[in-house]
């Protein structure tokens, strides 16, 4: 259209699919657009707009939050606690309740056509258009669409150079997210949970502790009082609480909603009373119920979901608790690191899955170039190693390795009595324990391997070659 004259007709075999709009030109042009959006609702906009809100970790406020944590009496807490689950519920309300004090927050919409080069600047240019088109003003348009056109270029080729600055860091995380934006290729697998989230998360929780109960508690203790009362002692120093500065900030927080960042920005400040919080748990042997609660969140395996079984579960703990774990494991492999096998490969540093993999193959590749020789390899998958190990056999097995009384009596309370909630749209469902149960190992040709008839992933994966001429 120009002015009110319509020059352009469009054609259709699909009578009123269609309706127009009069929209701005485009580039110079002296006539204006129109658009024929379908009357049917697109598959972009049935995306709904997400709203969050997030917390702005600026210098200034990092600062600010530092400064309250210096001017804290840490006394007056462990004063007033009656025991390590008071002083722990306490020292982590005041934490949150100083970064709720200090910390600003802002909410955010994403919505389903965004791109990740869109800045405010260019937002506020289209807006910028749109109000001109509206009061009939062509020449600012052209003007704005001048700077429009700009701003695209210059915002696609800073993300352009952005994402290539993250490959050169070996950044791959940051550079496949980006890449993902690119393409749109985002995850389609979403929640299903019918119309009571709250319902849904409990039959959740319940599924996630469905291992047999049977009760272990008799020949544990019996293993317990034959340890003497107290061991060597073990000094937590504020240099072991340095692990703190090792923090991923990108991890999600615990049920104690103490986020990462505040751990590992307020480190120095926070190292004394997470110092003391550490040695009373370990010179009492005993562990706060807080550290002990896992926070489940299920993630879908496929994308339409059909069972409870098609969600795979997401334990999240305590930040603070995962510290404090890097720290004991220091003490408990100093005990055993010389007894270790040498073919061990998980859970050592600098050793990992291709180590396992060369190691397997040189063994198999050296047998193979004997004559008339051949190997079978057994993978074995054990399903929920953590939920259904034995408490007495493993302290068993700590004492033969002559391991310190204290570390046996706090990884013996680390075991006992843990509990568990299901996270599901923000509905928590109720606080269950999570058992610590063997089940009956069966054979199963489904996945041609000794496993538990809940297999759902391999957790841990034993391999055991047998040579025969």
């Amino acid at each position: 259209m120009r002015a009110n004259r319509t020059i352009n007709l469009c054609y259709g075999n699909v009578k009123n699919a269609y309706k127009s709009m009069s929209k701005a030109p485009l580039g110079a042009s002296d006539h204006n657009s129109i658009f024929l959006p379908p009357k049917y609702i697109q598959k972009l906009k049935t995306g709904k707009t997400t709203k969050k809100i997030i917390r702005t970790w600026t210098e200034d406020s990092l600062e600010q939050l530092k400064g309250c944590f210096e001017c804290t009496n840490w006394a007056v807490f462990l004063e007033n606690a009656e025991n390590i689950d008071d002083l722990v519920d306490t020292v982590t309300s005041y934490i949150n309740f100083c970064v709720d004090l200090v910390i600003p927050v802002k909410e955010i919409k994403t919505y389903p056509n965004n791109k990740p080069w869109v800045s405010k600047e260019l937002k506020k240019l289209l807006n910028e258009k749109k109000t001109a088109f509206e009061e009939n003003d062509k020449v600012r348009v052209k003007n704005v669409q001048k700077d429009i056109n700009w701003k695209v270029y210059q915002c696609k080729n800073d993300f352009k150079n952005k994402v290539e600055s993250q490959f050169k860091q070996n950044d791959l995380r940051q550079v496949w997210q980006a890449v993902k934006k690119m393409i749109g290729c985002n995850s389609t697998k979403q929640l299903i949970c019918g119309d009571d989230d709250k319902t849904f998360a409990s039959d959740l929780n319940s599924f996630y502790s469905r291992f047999d109960c049977h009760d272990f508690s008799e020949e544990t203790n019996n293993i317990l009082n034959q340890l003497p009362q107290q061991g060597n002692d073990i000094i937590i120093s504020e240099r072991d609480v340095t692990c703190l500065r090792k923090i991923n900030i990108r991890k999600s927080a615990g049920p104690d909603k103490v986020d990462s960042i505040v751990l590992k920005e307020c480190r120095d400040q926070l190292a004394n009373i997470i110092c003391t919080l550490f040695q009373r748990s370990m010179d009492n042997h005993c562990i706060p119920k807080m550290w002990k609660l896992s926070e489940i969140i299920p993630m879908p395996k496929k994308s339409k979901p059909s069972c409870l079984n098609d969600y795979r579960p997401v334990a999240l703990t305590s930040v603070l608790m995962k510290c404090f774990e890097r720290i004991v494991l220091s003490f408990l492999l100093s005990d055993v690191s010389h007894k270790l096998d040498p073919l061990q490969y998980g859970y050592q540093p600098r050793r990992g899955v291709e180590d396992a993999t060369l190691s397997l193959l040189h063994r198999v590749y050296e047998h193979l170039e004997k004559p008339r020789s051949y190997v079978r390899i057994l993978f074995v998958d054990f399903s929920s190693a953590f939920n259904t190990m034995q408490q007495n056999i493993l302290l068993q097995k700590l004492l033969d390795l002559s391991v310190n009384i204290s570390i046996i009596r706090w990884i013996s309370s680390f075991l006992s009595q843990r509990t568990q909630r299901v996270k599901v749209n923000n509905v928590l469902s109720d606080v269950t324990p999570s058992t610590l149960a063997p089940h009956k190992v069966v054979y199963s040709p489904q996945y041609c391997s000794f496993c538990t008839p809940t297999t759902a992933g391999a957790l841990q994966i034993t391999v055991l070659i047998k040579y025969i001429r």
